[in-house]
Parts: structure tokens; sequence; C-alpha cells
């Protein structure tokens, strides 16, 4: 919150956007619905009643003590109205101000006409220090020492907390993330595309994850 004060006071960056559903993501003391959507709930397509059932599910097995249905129900409709864009788009008074801008993410689509949600695993822009601040915050290996690690894609993919489960990336979105930071600018942050193509791994620079919002 230091960092952001300072630096993007007034959250122009897009990356101060991404930064912050991170940490949403991983706060499961503060927003245990969003840490299970992003990093248990595997469903492309889906309607608010499927999503509630799975939520509930999953609070069944993990939690001796369950919130009553009408709080999971707000809960999960923050949780979508906080990133689903509507299609088509509802007539909306701009001086309303009911527009989340998570939305911008470009995470999920709303249709309206039959009321599913579907998630982007496209690839997104994303700067290179965004996607070192996400990885060194799930793997421990790269927020601590003073060299390089390697990091499997298929496990920056499926790891909780991982920039597959964050950004919703799929193996190949992912890879086309990675090597447009290796491309762009891997030599200056320190994040490139290493192994064989059977075996391809995300090499990054190990650093703690302030030092990359910084």
């Amino acid at each position: 919150g230091e960092l952001i004060w300072q630096e993007d006071k007034y959250f122009d960056r897009p990356g101060t956007w991404w930064a912050l559903h991170t940490h949403i993501v991983h706060n499961p003391g503060f927003a245990a619905g969003w840490m299970w959507f992003f990093n248990s709930f595997a469903v492309e397509r889906f309607d608010r009643a499927t999503c509630l059932e799975n939520l509930s599910r999953h609070l069944q097995m993990t939690q001796t003590r369950q919130p009553s249905p009408k709080t999971l129900q707000r809960d999960l409709n923050c949780l979508l109205s906080t990133y689903s864009r509507t299609i088509p788009p509802k007539p909306q008074d701009p001086e309303d101000g009911h527009g989340c801008p998570f939305r911008e993410l470009g995470l999920m689509t709303h249709f309206s006409t039959s009321g599913y949600f579907q998630l982007n695993s496209a690839p997104k822009k994303i700067a290179p220090e965004i996607l070192g601040f996400v990885l060194s915050t799930a793997f421990p290996t790269a927020a601590q020492g003073k060299g390089t690690t390697d990091i499997l894609l298929q496990d920056a993919v499926r790891q909780p907390g991982s920039p597959g489960r964050v950004f919703l990336l799929n193996p190949e979105s992912l890879f086309d993330v990675v090597s447009k930071c290796d491309a762009n600018s891997g030599p200056k942050t320190g994040i490139s595309l290493a192994g064989l193509a059977g075996e391809r791994s995300i090499r990054i620079r190990q650093r703690a994850p302030i030092d990359w919002m910084r």
C-alpha cells in the first residue's frame, strides 16, 4: 500500500490493478471465495447456480462451519460482478459509477441473454515485472537467493497462486506471455524461457515480490 501510494496513488498503471488482484487471490482469510474461484474452480463456462454449488461443496469439505446460503450468494455475486463484462452491455448512467476497474483486466465475460459466464484464457498484456511479482509470490525458490531459478511451465500454469491461475492462462497463453517478456525485456527484467520443447521452463531472477513491484 505504501509503495502504491508513493508511485501510483491514482491507480493509473495497469500493473497496479494486476498486483491488487493478485493480493486478493492470495488472501484466504479475507477473500476465501476469490482464492477458491481462481485456484480451484476449473470450469471455463458456467452459470451462477453451478458456481454456487461448487463453492458450497468446497466449503463443506474444507470448513467446519459454513456461511449461510445468502452470505455465499452475496459473496459470489460480488466476485462475478467485480470481473465480468456484460455482453451486450446494459444501458447505464455514467455518473452511477457502478463499473469495477477489475473488469478492465479482461478475465471474464457475462452473456446477459443466456446468463452464462465465460473465463478468458487468451494471452493478456502483462508487464514482465508483474509476471515476476506473481511467480515470486507463488514459488518460494523464486523469492529467495541472488541468482536465477527455473520453474516448469506446467507448474506455472497449474500450481495455486501461479500465473496460470491468477491470470487465467492455459499453457499456450502463458508461453505467449513469457515469450513476449523474454523478447521485449528479458535481459533487463530477468525473465526468459529455458529448456527444450517438451520441458519448457521459465527462468527467473530471484527477487522478493516487493522488489518486483518496485
